[in-house]
C-alpha cells in the first residue's frame, strides 16, 4: 500500500483549513488546529509501521463526534464525518498490524 494512503484525512482537511483560512470569513481555531496535527502525526506513524500510531486519529475522531453532539446545526454531519474517519484509521491499523505481523 502506498504510503500516501496515511495521509489522506491530513491533505483534505489541511486543505480545507487553507481555503476557509484563505477566504477569512471564519476564524481558524485552536480545536481546528490540533486535529490537523493528530492526523499528521498519525500519518507519520502509521508510515512508519508502528500500528499504535492510529491512537491519536482516534482521538481527533472522537473530538469530531464531540463537536458534532454539542452542536445542533451540524450535528449528524460531524458524527458521520468521525465515524467514517475512526473507521478509516482502525482498518488503517489493522493492515499495518497485520502486516508487521507477517514480516516477523
Amino acid at each position: 500500500m502506498k504510503r500516501i494512503i496515511f495521509f489522506i484525512p491530513f491533505i483534505i482537511f489541511a486543505l480545507l483549513i487553507l481555503f476557509i483560512y484563505s477566504v477569512g470569513s471564519i476564524k481558524v481555531t485552536a480545536p481546528a488546529l490540533i486535529i490537523l496535527l493528530c492526523f499528521a502525526i498519525s500519518g507519520v506513524l502509521l508510515s512508519k509501521n508502528k500500528a499504535w500510531g492510529s491512537i491519536f486519529s482516534l482521538a481527533a475522531a472522537g473530538m469530531i463526534i464531540y463537536e458534532g453532539t454539542t452542536n445542533w446545526k451540524l450535528g449528524r454531519e460531524e458524527i458521520m464525518i468521525g465515524v467514517f474517519i475512526a473507521l478509516f484509521y482502525i482498518a488503517l491499523s489493522i493492515y499495518v498490524f497485520v502486516k508487521n505481523r507477517n514480516n516477523s
